[in-house]
């Protein structure tokens, strides 16, 4: 399993000669901005079993790593089953309910106290100094998104001083103005990212989803990526 340094050393060695424009601190956050790129193509599913309190409400809060942008619905089991078929609730007998101390899950049903109840999602992956959520297989991708974000930084840096020669970025050499080889190497980045963790080209993709009323994002341009779109 890789964790956190092994991204930073590859993004380092991805961008080459212009790694040591890019603050050290900085090498975290390009891959945290890539996990989030990362986990608009393909989401971690999350099963948590939650207790009822009898009310037939659970705050939105005790499912732990959901997100408004990114989840979409979640599946919910009830009563959880031991064999068989699981015994998902239709869609129709459940809604978000916003509270004045928070959004809620609402059932039609009321689970007595103490019955469990099992609540499925899409959530974000992440990356820290001891553990990752991200396949190996799609280690390269992350980092190459991770030196994508890296070489727009880099970029701009460059518009500034309209300085030309060859910059060498993920072992591939480009000429020209430094600013435009900076984004010709971003560009060629995400398409080969894209290409591994099945979203088409990068350039122009929009975000994959496996769960429902997902919005799609292209974070090109910004130091972070956002979401306009209000969860439902």
């Amino acid at each position: 399993m890789s964790v956190l340094k092994d991204y930073t050393d590859e993004v380092k060695r991805q961008l080459a000669d212009g790694s040591i424009i890019i603050a050290p601190d900085d090498y975290p956050k390009l891959v945290v901005q890539a996990v989030l790129l990362y986990s608009n193509k393909i989401q971690r599913e999350v099963v948590l079993d939650l207790p009822s309190d009898g009310s037939g409400e659970f705050a939105i809060s005790a499912l732990t790593g959901f997100d408004e942008e990114l989840s979409g619905d979640v599946e919910i089991e009830y009563p959880i089953s031991t064999s068989g078929s699981p015994n998902t609730l239709d869609r129709r007998s459940w809604r978000f309910y916003r509270k004045p101390a928070g959004k809620v899950i609402r059932l039609e049903s009321k689970p007595a106290a103490g019955q469990q109840v099992r609540f499925t999602f899409a959530a974000k992956h992440s990356i820290t100094e001891a553990a990752s959520t991200i396949a190996d297989a799609h280690f390269d991708a992350v980092c190459k998104l991770a030196a994508a974000e890296g070489c727009e930084q880099l970029a701009r840096h460059y518009k500034q001083t309209s300085e030309s020669g060859e910059v060498t970025i993920g072992g591939q050499a480009f000429f020209g103005t430094k600013d435009k080889a900076y984004e010709s190497g971003a560009k060629l980045l995400r398409m080969q990212a894209y290409e591994v963790i099945g979203a088409g080209s990068g350039a122009d993709a929009g975000a994959a989803s496996v769960t429902k009323n997902f919005d799609q994002s292209d974070s090109r341009g910004r130091d972070w990526l956002t979401h306009g779109r209000r969860f439902r």
